[in-house]
């Protein structure tokens, strides 16, 4: 079986050049932008409507992961695929079932990005691809699967959100803020392989080592 994250940037790579040819790789203008202009833009109550998308998709997934049996089937097949084998879990169904719905968010991600610019290009987003793993990898889901609470996604994307726009303020470069990503992204991911129940005093292992 290929590796997902490699079918997944060369799918990305296909579309991307797809787009640009189609486009001529410049920015087209979207057709009757005021509707679309509405999504992105507009603030009913003060609170601006990709918020509002936001937070309606964060609870939707959080409660199908908790509480459907396809949540549940999905964080078994995460933790231990072999087992969830032979507990009867069509491991295929389940994978492509996954990855559609993740299809369907980035599509709503890209209708937000088109409602807010009024147009249209083939590299939108792709300045996102570090910063959706980073804020992934400080919620404390685990790369190879089998845990992730969306209540830390929630508060992990707010942290970076706070974090980016301090750095706005202060008028740092774009290129120190993708230096500070990456290097926020690789502490996290050396910190998730570090037992700390070695270093705490109170744990069995740690007496047991004195």
């Amino acid at each position: 079986m290929p590796t997902p994250i490699l079918c997944t940037l060369g799918t990305q790579l296909i579309f991307t050049g797809a787009a640009v040819v189609l486009s001529n790789g410049t920015s087209l203008r979207i057709a009757g932008v005021d509707p679309m202009s509405a999504i992105g833009n507009d603030m009913p109550f003060g609170v601006p409507i990709p918020f509002l998308i936001f937070m309606a998709v964060l609870v939707v997934t959080g409660c199908v992961l908790r509480y459907s049996p396809f949540g549940v089937r999905l964080f078994l097949l995460g933790t231990n695929a072999k087992a969830a084998r032979y507990a009867g879990i069509p491991g295929e169904r389940m994978l492509l079932s996954t990855y559609a719905s993740c299809g369907v968010l980035a599509s709503i991600a890209g209708v937000i990005i088109a409602a807010r610019t009024a147009s249209v290009k083939s590299d939108y987003g792709s300045s996102y691809l570090l910063i959706a793993i980073l804020i992934v990898v400080m919620a404390g889901v685990r790369p190879q699967g089998g845990y992730g609470r969306m209540v830390c996604l929630f508060f992990s994307a707010m942290a970076l959100q706070l974090l980016s726009s301090t750095f706005n303020l202060l008028d740092f470069s774009n290129f120190f803020r993708d230096c500070a990503w990456g290097m926020l992204l690789l502490c996290f991911l050396a910190s998730a392989r570090i037992d700390f129940s070695d270093y705490n005093i109170f744990s069995p292992r740690a007496k047991a080592h004195r």
